[in-house]
């Protein structure tokens, strides 16, 4: 007798309805998400914004690209005093300034100040990115001792990720067809704050453990070569 293919299936979710039905799983994965939102919107919609704003796809594109280079400068001393003194102040502080600088950005972008003055803006709000998604990652590994958890726990976090990135930027380009590129700007400035409180506010911090300090190279995980390699 041939089986369904609904019952033929349903062994293969059975690990992730197990996974699921764990202690606040389900809440770290929804909040996971909502609060990356914003790594698919703010490149899009502060491209499209500077272009309106000033007119101009190079001088937009320099501004966007200086704003992503700060972030990656800056990412790694913040994991650094994240490791040191733990995540609560680091992500209270960045998520509030992260904003207010994309606030600011809007402000002289709108008046059409001098491009060295938007970039500078641009990449001082860029160094204040809160790290949301390194602490998601970090925060399944504190939430699983075993590895067949861990393993799920990434998985099911890496196909979250790939939605913030498809969804993200599909609801900018909406946005801007209906209502403009400075109403997706603002919109993104929104859910970027939005998403630091629902981060903020949430269970999922309260797997945070703090470990011990130790001593560490300046270049972190690039003293190793394998890794330099890949």
């Amino acid at each position: 007798m041939k089986r369904s293919g609904a019952s033929f299936l349903a062994p293969l979710f059975t690990p992730y309805r197990a996974f699921f039905a764990l202690p606040d799983v389900t809440a770290m994965v929804l909040i996971a998400w909502l609060s990356r939102m914003p790594v698919g919107m703010i490149g899009l919609a502060m491209l499209m914004f500077m272009r309106e704003s000033l007119g101009d796809f190079k001088v937009a594109g320099s501004v966007v690209g200086i704003h992503f280079v700060s972030m990656a400068i800056f990412a790694p001393v913040c994991g650094r005093i994240i490791d040191r003194i733990g995540p609560y102040w680091p992500l209270r502080i960045t998520g509030v300034l992260y904003s207010l600088f994309l606030a600011l950005l809007f402000v002289v972008a709108s008046a059409r100040m001098a491009n060295g003055i938007i970039m500078l803006v641009a990449a001082t709000a860029g160094a204040f990115s809160p790290p949301i998604a390194v602490l998601t990652r970090t925060l399944w590994r504190h939430r699983f001792a075993d590895e067949v958890n861990r393993r799920m726990a990434f998985s099911v976090d890496s196909i979250m990720i790939e939605l913030n990135f498809t969804i993200g930027p599909a609801v900018i380009a909406l946005v801007i067809s209906v209502f403009g590129a400075k109403v997706a700007f603002l919109l993104a400035l929104l859910v970027t704050f939005a998403a630091f409180l629902v981060f903020l506010f949430t269970p999922a911090l309260r797997y945070w453990q703090q470990e011990p300090h130790i001593e560490r190279h300046f270049l972190g995980p690039l003293t190793e070569p394998r890794l330099v390699g890949l």
